[in-house]
């Protein structure tokens, strides 16, 4: 058994990953950013599931630009070949060390940042 306190990750680099398993064909993974994503098509389905922070999911669909807000515990599914961005919600002003808790009260944050940084687990199926 393995047991990861998602609150203490911090990656090296925006959109930076932890691989968490493996089972049969489909990938999980823990993502974090505090920058945006580029577009990109998926090349298979995807499950995303916001455990922090708030991000804009610009999205495709019949050649319209749409925005879906995506807060924790908000579930996004994502077919093969759809087009997304996501972009966190609001820019962060702190910086976290790798392993500095979300709480931990060295934190900088500013009084009008009331967000963390993005925690998302991404399912690649």
């Amino acid at each position: 058994m393995r047991f990861i306190d998602a609150s203490t990750y911090t990656a090296e680099r925006p959109w930076g990953a932890l691989d968490l398993a493996e089972i049969d064909d489909v990938n999980v993974r823990l993502h974090w950013t505090d920058q945006p994503y580029l577009w990109q098509a998926n090349a298979g389905p995807e499950v995303l599931v916001v455990l922090a922070g708030t991000i804009d999911l610009h999205y495709r669909r019949d050649r319209r630009e749409h925005v879906e807000r995506l807060t924790p515990g908000r579930i996004c599914y994502a077919e093969a070949g759809g087009e997304r961005a996501p972009r966190p919600r609001s820019p962060h002003p702190h910086h976290r060390t790798p392993g500095q808790h979300l709480s931990d009260p060295r934190r900088q944050s500013s009084p009008h940042d009331t967000s963390p940084p993005l925690l998302a687990w991404v399912f690649t199926i």
